[in-house]
């Protein structure tokens, strides 16, 4: 399970409305920022992600969650929605390529812009059927604590840690 904190910002039936907060991976790596990603975040700006989560704890409005998407259906799902678009801009180029006599490049053009223009349509196809489906739903897993609990750490002669003793 990949899990998430969100918010709850609204209840629709056993479902709730969940706004997760896209967090950068910038500081994560050694170019810290000077990245293609960073360049596009601070261009576009952090957008929030909103998602319908099946609330199996009773979350209401205004609560911090950590929601679950189950691991296993990722890869399909990510093959489809990003995969495919591309598989079909390649096949469209092709397709205009094979049908033009001449050898001016606007059919290959025309064509990896129809075919992505399809790929495209039929992620969105998928996504809109499969939205319901309880296999790609994410799931309110539990209330996101405000403060992580802090255990002192012992050691093996019962001390604290950094007593000295």
């Amino acid at each position: 399970m990949i899990e998430e904190e969100g918010q709850v910002v609204a209840l629709r039936g056993e479902l709730a409305e969940v706004v997760c907060h896209r967090r950068s991976a910038c500081g994560g790596c050694a170019v810290n920022g000077a990245c293609g990603t960073s360049l596009l975040e601070r261009w576009l700006g952090q957008r929030s992600l909103h998602l319908l989560a099946a609330n199996t704890i009773g979350a209401r409005p205004g609560e911090s969650v950590v929601i679950g998407v189950p691991a296993a259906t990722l890869p399909q799902a990510a093959a489809i929605l990003y995969l495919l678009p591309l598989l079909t801009l390649f096949l469209g180029g092709w397709a205009g390529s094979w049908w033009a006599t001449t050898d001016l490049d606007g059919p290959t053009l025309i064509g990896g812009i129809a075919g992505l223009g399809l790929g495209l349509w039929l992620s969105a196809r998928f996504n809109t059927r499969h939205a319901q489906d309880r296999r790609y739903r994410a799931i309110i897993l539990r209330r996101a604590s405000a403060e992580p609990v802090r255990v002192p750490l012992t050691l093996a002669g019962g001390n604290r840690a950094g007593d000295g003793r």
